[in-house]
């Protein structure tokens, strides 16, 4: 059975009913659950990291039931990934001492982020416990950051390799810099579910839901889907979990006891239905929460305004900050299980913002319109999410050489992980390597208590960033790099402190998200009298929102 339900022109929800055989309609029996862990311990991992070591090793032997079992896998760049532990069972894991050991060792923050051999490890260790083990496995995978070490499509192919061995999968995006895009492809991939944790205090429970999920028994089947899915995936409603399958073609692999599946169509599919029933708006609630993650503005605002729902149309209408969008999405997340969290504040969908609302774009441009307007980069209400890593002077970087072997000393390291003598004298090893690198030159910019101005603004060809350009004046030290009689001597030589400037760019939107909280500016022009800003107020009363493009 198929039934759409018109949300808007161009907008459906459509509900398949999957058919199933009389043995498949069996009441699923719960079963022991094989819980496998993959954690980024990269470098920009630090401070973190102590903290999740802890919560493994204190939690999650008192949460885990009789017959579960726990693997654990540690990643970071090229190279560098371990296998910590594989499949302990729960008896193991309450005679903690060689377990502690083992996570104490391992989960220390070091080197890049790649995504790639810890998933193809992950489809290793399955392979190898499955021969033994035949209860379900469950996936929980963390990170805080980007893969900066392999291409995109490389890591999907390791995900579509492991897709069909999984029984459920989280994937938890940890703090402000995450590839958001990368993964929430990799949830739809592995038909999981995607939590977006801010911070420790929202990690704990996360880890605790995943660990105590309840696990059924069974095969994960395919499924053809009769209409056309906007954003590529179909989702189900799955006891207060909300997941999301990737759709290849039309095509679609769910658990064998998921009995009907949701997902928005640009036209309608089967039979055209009125949508008045809990279980329909409850769908709905669910997709405002996935395409609220995917910054897909044109689409949740249709679907806010078929609930009518005055406190999420206010709240998404004024959303700065990616803080706040993840409020959003778990806040919409929970309405739709539970109907006390709707209607809180009344029912009106002409709350929806109009088309033309003044968006942070148009404050932007207002901004460089003039340069005498500035940015004020020094004021302390300026708190900048930095998005990736900073540049390092080429005399810090690893040769090709010592690359190789660094890898070739942790693939020796992973051999002898058990051997504490022989791990000490391969890090003394890597230390003796890394030591050998110099100090980075370092850019010292001069004080600009006036501000900047906008050079220019930078869109990312690929994803939804806008940055504004900053150019700054500033000096060098090179007295590290400086012959000796050079020093205290710079007649017609070069000076130590060199003067120097450079471009920075500070993104302010960020994956369709406002990165900053609140940008300090002095503006030469009343707003009031800009051209811009004279257009957005002849629009007449519109509540600010911020724009996909």
């Amino acid at each position: 059975m198929i039934q759409s339900y018109k949300v808007a022109n161009n907008l459906f929800l459509v509900r398949q009913v999957i058919p199933r055989a009389a043995a498949a309609e069996a009441k699923p029996v719960e079963t022991s659950v094989n819980h496998i862990l993959v954690v980024d311990v990269s470098g920009s991992m630090w401070g973190e990291i102590d903290k999740i070591r802890e919560q493994v090793k204190t939690k999650l032997p008192k949460m885990m039931r009789d017959g579960d079992t726990l693997s654990l896998i540690a990643f970071s760049g090229k190279g560098q990934f371990w296998r910590i532990l594989t499949a302990e069972p729960v008896a193991t894991l309450t005679d903690l001492s060689d377990v502690n050991a083992a996570i104490d060792r391992w989960l220390r923050p070091v080197g890049m982020t790649g995504f790639k051999e810890p998933i193809e490890e992950v489809g290793k260790l399955v392979a190898e416990v499955a021969k033994k083990n035949k209860n379900p496995f469950s996936l929980f995978f963390l990170s805080d950051g980007c893969d900066n070490t392999w291409p995109r499509s490389e890591v999907i192919q390791a995900i579509e390799k492991t897709s069909g061995t999984l029984a459920a999968a989280t994937v938890v995006s940890y703090g402000f810099y995450t590839d958001m895009p990368l993964l929430t492809q990799m949830a739809e991939k592995w038909g999981g579910s995607l939590i977006v944790s801010e911070n420790f205090a929202k990690f704990s429970p996360v880890l605790d839901a995943a660990i105590q999920r309840k696990i059924v028994g069974g095969k994960k089947v395919e499924v053809n889907l009769d209409g056309d899915t906007l954003g590529g995936f179909a989702f189900a409603l799955d006891d207060k979990d909300l997941v999301t399958f990737g759709v290849e073609g039309d095509k679609v692999l769910i658990p064998e006891n998921t009995r009907e599946v949701m997902y928005l169509s640009p036209s309608a599919v089967g039979d055209l239905e009125v949508l008045i029933s809990n279980p329909m708006l409850s769908a709905i609630y669910a997709a405002t929460s996935l395409f609220a993650v995917r910054m897909k503005p044109d689409v949740v605002l249709p679907l806010l305004k078929t609930t009518g729902d005055v406190y999420f149309i206010e709240k998404f209408s004024t959303l700065f900050g990616r803080q706040k969008y993840s409020d959003f999405q778990e806040e919409s997340k929970t309405a739709a299980f539970d109907l006390s969290k709707r209607l809180t504040k009344g029912y009106d969908p002409n709350k929806v913002p109009r088309d033309d609302a003044y968006t942070v774009l148009d404050f932007l441009k207002l901004l460089q319109s003039d340069d005498s307007n500035r940015v004020l980069l020094g004021h302390p209400a300026f708190k900048y999410n930095a998005i990736g890593r900073g540049r390092v002077d080429s005399s810090t970087i690893l040769t090709d050489a010592e690359q190789a072997e660094i890898e070739k000393l942790t693939a020796e390291m992973n051999a002898n992980a058990k051997d504490v003598k022989k791990v000490k004298e391969i890090f003394a090893k890597i230390e003796a390597i890394t030591d050998k690198k110099g100090d980075a030159l370092k850019f010292v910019e001069t004080n600009a208590k006036d501000g900047y101005p906008i050079s220019n603004l930078v869109y990312n060809e690929d994803r939804p960033n806008i940055s504004i350009q900053i150019r700054k004046e500033g000096t060098v030290d090179l007295s590290s790099r400086l012959p000796a009689e050079f020093k205290g001597n710079t007649l017609g030589k070069v000076p130590e402190q060199f003067p120097s400037f450079v471009f920075r760019n500070y993104t302010i939107i960020k994956d369709g998200l406002v990165n900053v909280e609140k940008l300090p500016v002095r503006i030469n022009e009343a707003p009031e009298t800009t051209p811009s800003r004279r257009k957005a107020l002849s629009r007449g009363p519109t509540r600010p929102r911020l724009s996909s493009t």
